[in-house]
């Protein structure tokens, strides 16, 4: 069982916690004149695909899996190696 409770108190617990993480950030970058996406498209198409890869096939997630889901939710993607912003 992956909630860690037959009751899945803390499975809700944590996912109100990701959730919350994630719309601090959205706020920050917000705040910033960033364009962000939606929470629950965030939720969807990047944290759900990387928790399904962790929990069920480990051995298949790749860095740049989740790069590939990121550039996919922002319409520029910031390359924090050189500090330029970069398209699709």
């Amino acid at each position: 069982m992956v909630s860690g409770g037959a009751d899945g108190g803390s499975a809700h617990r944590g996912g109100a916690y990701a959730r919350q993480r994630v719309e601090v950030i959205l706020e920050r970058a917000h705040e910033r004149g960033e364009q962000v996406p939606d929470l629950e498209d965030v939720i969807d198409l990047l944290l759900a695909p990387i928790v399904y890869r962790i929990l069920f096939e480990p051995e298949e997630l790749r860095v740049s899996y989740a790069a590939e889901l990121t550039k996919s939710l922002f319409p520029k993607h910031r390359d924090r190696r050189h500090g330029v912003p970069t398209e699709k």
